[in-house]
């Protein structure tokens, strides 16, 4: 018998009832329902009765795993609860039949249960990090979409350790996590025995499809669908005609990738990016657009509209990033080195914060008076920084795929700021979006943001406009729809 720290029994699920020592339910939905039927015994079918009105009445059934009980009184509760349960069982089960066999409600239960809810299986390679990291908060959105359509989502971690901050927070999203020393390295025997329950197949990251896909092919018919965030021999081909200090490591990584995308693409069914420049060139490999897709990588429920009301008290320029990842390094050393003192000649007091975690050594020999190095920060304190910074930087020099720190700044309302580069995949972005090539058209776009209320309104507005068109729960959750299908 499983224990109950099996993966299965901790994520928040939908369920047909619960039982009737642990349900809670709303005075006010339970009157509406009618309450419990007096005609069953309400630790039997009377708990199963009660579920299934509140379910009629529109409304779900969830399963909590951080629940508990106190039962007072055991012996005599028990005694009690088992006779009832014993000596009605029978009539129980004829009365709760012949109600719900009648009702519309019943005669659905056989097409929902036929598999009206399809399930997804994403494979990534771990438990995603959404305060972390840019790729972390594109699968959150992911995610949360497919669970905004009804789908059932599994996670299987490319290493299956059981991570105390994030695996919760997934889990209490709804989301069915692997972990454990029984998952770890053992995905065959897992996908043997629950395969059979999977409609869907995400598979995230290059390296994370070279080992998963052979396995999966050999053992499922059902569609693979590749999400690569951006991809990475493009990339890497800018930063080798960018920076040639690290030329043959850039070289051998290319060409690894190079082979590893390609091969990818054509062994699954549908591939998606967040950027037209990611699809133009799967569907120039493949020679054709069938199965190819871009998807939104960011879903803002909500905007910041007020973000106008501070704007008098707001200093400084803020870039984002996390610095385990080349292009950050190099863009924060652009700002400080090539567009700061731009600025800085024009607006002596000016102070740049580098927020984000993974910052090296080198970077943080960096800071001073006018540089603020942060390290990991939490949303929250981020946000309070999108809340009091004048604007934001993204001057990337190499990357590919639509970068998160260039969306998120205009989703608070702030102007931004950024290069070619940072603007990829956002090319409608019209007059949202302020972009340049070289550090002292930056740098005086910068001073124009800081000096010109109107303007910096202006860019605000049409900023949240572009956000909301684009990066909306809805425009993510259609895009999803039209790829699992």
């Amino acid at each position: 018998m499983e224990k109950s720290s099996s993966p299965k029994y901790n994520y928040l699920k939908l369920v047909d009832y619960c039982s009737f020592a642990l349900l809670m339910i709303d005075a006010e939905l339970y009157r509406t329902v009618g309450g419990l039927d007096e005609t069953m015994s309400p630790v039997g079918y009377g708990a199963v009765d009660l579920a299934f009105a509140i379910r009629e009445a529109g409304m779900k059934v969830v399963y909590q795993p951080a629940s508990s009980a106190l039962q007072h009184d055991e012996p005599r509760c028990i005694e009690k609860g088992m006779g009832m349960v014993v000596s009605d069982q029978s009539h129980d089960q004829h009365t709760f039949t012949r109600k719900w066999i009648t009702s519309s409600f019943g005669k659905r239960l056989e097409y929902v249960r036929s598999g009206l809810r399809k399930t997804v299986l994403i494979v990534d390679q771990y438990v995603p990090q959404p305060d972390r990291d840019a790729g972390s908060r594109t699968m959150i959105e992911i995610v949360r979409g497919l669970l905004d359509i009804d789908f059932e989502v599994k996670f299987w971690p490319q290493h299956c350790w059981y991570d105390p901050i994030y695996t919760p927070q997934l889990q209490e999203m709804g989301v069915d996590i692997q972990y454990g020393d029984s998952r770890e390295g053992n995905f065959t025997n897992w996908f043997n025995e629950n395969g059979a329950d999977v409609d869907f197949i995400l598979v995230s990251r290059p390296d994370v499809a070279r080992e998963y896909l052979g396995q999966i092919r050999k053992r499922s018919p059902v569609p693979i669908i590749y999400y690569g965030h951006d991809i990475h021999y493009l990339r890497l081909a800018d930063e080798l005609g960018f920076d040639r200090g690290e030329a043959r490591l850039v070289r051998r990584e290319l060409g690894r990738y190079l082979s590893l995308e390609q091969h990818i693409w054509r062994s699954v069914d549908r591939v998606c990016y967040p950027s037209r420049r990611e699809a133009d060139e799967v569907a120039r490999v493949l020679a054709s657009r069938e199965g190819v897709a871009t998807i939104p990588s960011y879903a803002f429920e909500t905007v910041v509209d007020n973000a106008a009301e501070n704007l008098s008290e707001r200093r400084g320029i803020l870039f984002v990033g996390n610095y385990a990842h080349r292009p950050n390094v190099t863009a924060a050393r652009f700002v400080v080195s090539e567009v700061l003192p731009l600025v800085r000649a024009v607006l002596p007091d000016v102070e740049v914060v580098l927020a984000g975690a993974n910052p090296g050594i080198d970077l943080y020999r960096l800071a001073n008076d006018h540089v603020v190095i942060t390290g990991y920060i939490s949303d929250d304190a981020l946000a309070e920084y999108y809340g009091n910074t004048r604007v934001v930087v993204a001057p990337l020099q190499f990357g590919a795929g639509v970068k998160g720190k260039v969306v998120e700044g205009m989703r608070f309302g702030v102007p931004v700021i950024t290069t070619p580069v940072g603007a990829q995949g956002l090319e409608d972005a019209g007059a949202a979006l302020g972009v340049y090539a070289t550090a002292a058209e930056i740098a005086g776009e910068v001073v124009a943001m800081m000096t010109n209320d109107e303007l910096w309104r202006s860019r605000s507005k049409a900023g949240l406009a572009y956000v909301r068109r684009r990066f909306s729960r809805f425009a993510l959750q259609e895009a999803l729809k039209a790829l699992f299908v």
